[in-house]
């Protein structure tokens, strides 16, 4: 493809500082380098070394406004301090005349670069005045500081108060043999577009051929914000300068570094040995930069370093004339593929750059060995067969600069899918597709099975599915020929298989009359959607998958099972037979009617039919196999339960249950005498009668004058005539006594009466 012609647009914050006073925010760079002209005057028993100093600096033209120091129009000096070592001595100081100028292609080397107005860089060269510098085993350093950075700065911090230093270091190894600093080959670009790959030559030429190592490393911080005094060490432009060490700009870490200026994530690197600068910056903005490049010996001994502060604008680089075809994909050789079903025509969407920059543009296209040219922006275009077809769109600017595409049009033939159910739909779980499709020889296709389920999919050609439950299914076949042309057919399968094995173990083979059995189909298969019927074979029918039956009748009878599915597959089942047994009736009455808690003896009579053996269940207080049993019950009114078993030959059974209820009768008996003398008669004064049915029984005796003699709760035991029965005889006479008790129906019932103790 040919060369992309760039434009950028660009925030109007390129190079701009705000003009305070005699600030310069101007100046965006600069370096110094020098020439040893040899001894003073010629003569090596002078001592000294002649040294031509050049000053290099960069500045924004319409940014501040300002000029250079020294420029006419300019109202400073610049001033250059020169130390010998690092103890602050002066050696010397010079006033520079005014530089010349040059103003700088912001984006060398690319003619069709269109830049935005209100954008402009000058260079200004600064020439010493030769200095004499006596041969040292000190450094000289030659210094010139101004304040301030551009306040836009990205990569450090305070930028609109940090000035700058740029100096050279002539080094007692350069002072002996004469050196010359390497200088530069190239200015780097002062714009570089964001999220592009960028390399820049920072490399140096040496005249003697010394080694260089190139780095990067940090500009220095000088002078100050102070416009009131500005000579002053923190003023705008020092006079003297300060001398070495310099402090380092302050980076904002971790993003910034003076080893990765534009951030981390750009990773720019230099060469060490080339000096060839690379990365790909990925923020925007404006970043200060320093580059060393320092010179060695055969024997690597360090002659000097050179030292340039720069700035990059990092900005979003918009190209102006630039081919931008709609593709299905851009390939490895950058032309563009466009993938196309067999159609009349395919048409072209073209975003290439339309204004007034283009001058001309058209397309040409190898159709059948003819190159056919076509004038339309986004043309549409008759491709007669499947295959590949090769061109290319040629767009020109105004200043002739051109751009152009390579573009394959790939016309694909279609597809006709299709498919068909090929397994049994009443007895195969398993569905088998059947795959139809009509494939053009000159494609390829995949497949995409859709079985309408939500659950099942599948890529083969033919597959199979087995459905996890009955039903209706729309089953989808999307054909794909060459990963593009997409064709489908959707169809409706019934999948409504007849369950295999019928599981009815549940369902009871025999049984005594009258008999309910259940029936009950444990199938994953049959759902609602299938009609279920029972035939009983006692001529009653019932459908559903699970029913109750009543056989009432004995006899031996044969259950038919239908199963009807909704797309018409039909099973009959016959089941096994059911044999219903005769059953014997259970029943039996019982004497007296009416029993009491006096007379709680019963006579039963069976009345049962159809039976040989039966168990009599007493309410649990007994039992018997006798026909006709006879069981007393407790004196204790109450209703007791009376269970009859029956059972008859064939091992069939029946059960009556009835209640004898045992009324209470309250027919106590106390003597109003008793004389406890030991003869056996009359001794106890107790109640006579039925007291097994008296609950909460309490009986007392009091004498005249209201002591109790005696108390009991049980109503076997009387008074024996004593105190408490075991204390002294009491005397003869007229006792009282009262007597509580609960009849069987929980009543109260309360007796008092008079009782003659004689002896």
């Amino acid at each position: 493809m040919a060369k992309k012609v760039l434009s950028y647009t660009l925030a109007f914050y390129f190079l701009v500082g705000v003009h305070a006073g005699l600030q310069g925010r101007h100046i965006v760079g600069g370096e110094l380098y020098y020439e040893c002209l040899g001894f003073t005057n010629g003569d090596p028993d002078s001592g000294s070394r002649t040294f031509r100093i050049y000053m290099r600096l960069y500045r924004d033209v319409l940014g501040g406004g300002a000029d250079f120091d020294s420029a006419p129009g300019s109202t400073t000096t610049a001033s250059v301090t020169i130390f010998r070592g690092e103890n602050g001595d002066i050696f010397d100081t010079q006033y520079l005349s005014a530089p010349s100028t040059n103003p700088l292609n912001l984006n060398p080397g690319n003619e069709c670069v269109k830049l935005p107005p209100g954008l402009e860089v000058e260079d200004g060269l600064y020439t010493f005045r030769d200095i004499e510098l006596p041969i040292s085993a000190e450094s000289y350093y030659i210094v010139y500081q101004r304040c301030c950075r551009t306040e836009v700065l990205t990569n450090i911090n305070d930028p609109g108060n940090s000035g700058a230093t740029y100096f050279i270091e002539i080094t007692p190894l350069a002072q002996q043999i004469c050196n010359n600093s390497p200088v530069f080959n190239d200015i780097p670009p002062f714009i570089i577009c964001a999220q592009e790959d960028f390399t820049f030559d920072a490399s140096a030429t040496d005249v003697e051929g010394h080694r260089l190592e190139y780095g990067f490393c940090s500009p220095f911080l000088g002078g100050g914000p102070d416009n009131q005094n500005p000579r002053e060490p923190t003023g705008i432009a020092p006079d003297p300068d300060a001398p070495p060490p310099f402090q380092e700009v302050n980076f904002i870490g971790p993003t910034y570094s003076a080893d990765q200026p534009l951030g981390m994530a750009s990773n720019f690197t230099i060469d060490p040995n080339t000096g060839m600068m690379s990365g790909i910056p990925v923020i925007e903005g404006q970043f200060v930069v320093g580059l060393c490049v320092r010179e060695f010996d055969a024997s690597n001994n360090l002659i000097s370093e050179t030292r340039r502060d720069f700035q990059f604008l990092v900005a979003d680089c918009e190209k102006n004339i630039e081919v931008d075809i709609s593709s299905d994909a851009v390939q490895a050789d950058g032309s563009y593929l466009i993938n196309s079903c067999m159609t009349e025509q395919v048409t072209i969407d073209n975003n290439s750059t339309q204004s007034d920059d283009v001058a001309d543009f058209f397309w040409e296209f190898d159709i059948n060995g003819s190159l056919q040219r076509f004038t339309d922006f986004s043309p549409s275009i008759d491709f007669p067969n499947p295959g590949t077809y090769n061109g290319r769109f040629i767009i020109t600017a105004t200043t002739g600069c051109i751009d152009s595409g390579i573009v394959q049009v790939k016309v694909i033939d279609r597809i006709q899918p299709d498919f068909e159910v090929v397994s049994d739909p009443c007895i195969d779980f398993s569905t088998q597709f059947s795959n139809t499709s009509t494939v053009p020889a000159t494609s390829t296709a995949t497949w995409d099975w859709d079985f309408g389920d939500g659950q099942g999919i599948s890529a083969q050609f033919a597959p199979s599915y087995t459905y996890p439950a009955a039903g209706t299914r729309t089953v989808q076949l999307r054909a794909i020929t060459d990963g593009l042309c997409v064709d489908s057919i959707q169809k409706v399968v019934d999948f409504f298989p007849l369950p295999p094995n019928l599981n009815l173990s549940s369902i009871t083979p025999q049984g005594c009359a009258p008999q309910t059995l259940g029936f009950s189909i444990a199938s994953t298969v049959l759902t609602d959607a299938y009609s279920v019927s029972w035939d009983f074979g006692d001529g009653a029918q019932q459908a559903g998958l699970t029913v109750n039956h009543t056989y009432s009748d004995v006899g031996t009878f044969t259950p038919i099972l239908s199963i009807s599915a909704p797309n018409g597959c039909f099973l009959d089942s016959t089941l096994s037979s059911i044999t219903i047994e005769e059953a014997p009736v259970a029943d039996f009455t019982f004497s007296p009617a009416q029993p009491t808690s006096l007379s709680p003896e019963v006579t039963f009579s069976n009345l049962s039919q159809g039976a040989t053996d039966y168990n009599w269940d007493f309410s649990g207080l007994g039992s018997s196999s006798e026909i006709n049993p006879i069981f007393r019950f407790p004196d204790s009114a109450g209703t007791y339960p009376v269970s009859l078993v029956v059972i008859h030959p064939n091992g069939c059974t029946d059960t009556l249950e009835q209640f004898i209820t045992l009324q209470a009768i309250n027919d106590l008996y106390l003597p109003n005498a008793f004389s406890p003398n030991g003869d056996g008669i009359n001794d106890i004064f107790q109640a006579f009668g039925p007291l097994g049915g008296k609950n909460d029984f309490i009986m007392e005796v009091f004498d005249r004058w209201g002591g109790r003699v005696y108390s009991s709760t049980d109503p076997a035991t009387g008074w024996n005539g004593q105190l408490n029965n075991t204390g002294e005889n009491l005397p003869m006479g007229v006792y009282v006594y009262y007597l509580t008790f609960k009849d069987n129906e929980n009543q109260v019932i309360n007796i008092e009466g008079l009782v003659n103790l004689m002896r």
